[in-house]
């Protein structure tokens, strides 16, 4: 195995328990494995822009919130914000479903 290798994996694991203090903080509680793997997934993305932030210097640094583990529409919709344009009786596909990988790596994320 390589130096490379094994770097990958302790980052892996540490942004593992990253996420497992995440949600002791902040007492989460999913109802699947797959909820659980794709909060995961989530979250893990959501901290590393928010590390990505505070590495440049910008002057603001951010930190993981309770919505950390949220896409940005599954926040904008928990906020009240219409993400759905389409007229009315037309559907746009923004409703997600966790259990779809596609959908849980679409890229929309929330810090």
């Amino acid at each position: 195995m390589t130096e490379g290798t094994n770097l990958a994996r302790r980052i892996d694991i540490n942004l593992q328990k990253d996420f497992f203090n995440f949600n002791a903080k902040f007492n989460k509680n999913y109802l699947t494995s797959g909820e659980f793997t794709a909060r995961m997934r989530i979250f893990i993305d959501n901290l590393k822009i928010i590390r990505g932030n505070n590495e440049t210097e910008t002057g603001v640094t951010l930190e993981a919130n309770a919505f950390a583990d949220l896409t940005d529409q599954e926040f904008e919709k928990l906020q009240g914000f219409k993400t759905n344009l389409a007229p009315e009786g037309e559907d746009d596909g923004a409703d997600s479903d966790l259990d779809d990988d596609e959908d849980a790596e679409d890229g929309g994320r929330r810090l």
